[in-house]
């Protein structure tokens, strides 16, 4: 296989963004395979119907509208990589397997303006003391 300098991979870059203008350099995010083949538009678009039906039929207060975020964090996986992608696009996903440990994190918002403490969830077989603040009631 030949290599290449990198001036000659930087030159040759250069003259490809140039031809195809409609394209630009981000770095990936790492997202689970799962997410990835799973959230398309007709499944995030049902979803949205579904919710909007819900609120047509009932009168929810404020105060019991809750908004829950969770995302992850993947340990030992691979840094970040610049990608070419459409002009349009903002984000760029790589596809990495679940063989990964995560650290989760939950966030819960109200409408009428109440968050939750977040919570962390760590994978552990013994729990070290240390990651839970003195604060936490014991039930």
């Amino acid at each position: 296989m030949p290599t290449y300098s990198e001036d000659t991979l930087t030159t040759a870059l250069a003259a490809y963004r140039k031809r195809y203008p409609e394209l630009k350099t981000v770095y990936s995010r790492a997202l689970d395979a799962s997410r990835f083949e799973g959230v398309n538009y007709p499944v995030v678009s049902a979803y949205f119907d579904a919710l909007t039906d819900l609120f047509l039929e009932n009168s929810y207060p404020s105060d019991a509208i809750f908004n829950v975020d969770e995302t992850g964090f993947a340990l030992g996986t691979t840094l970040p990589s610049k990608v070419l992608i459409r002009r349009g696009d903002t984000t760029a996903f790589k596809k990495i397997s679940g063989r990964q440990e995560w650290i989760t994190a939950i966030e819960c918002i109200g409408a009428s303006g109440v968050a939750l403490p977040p919570l962390l969830i760590f994978k552990a077989k013994h729990t070290n003391t240390a990651w839970i603040p003195a604060s936490t009631p014991e039930k």
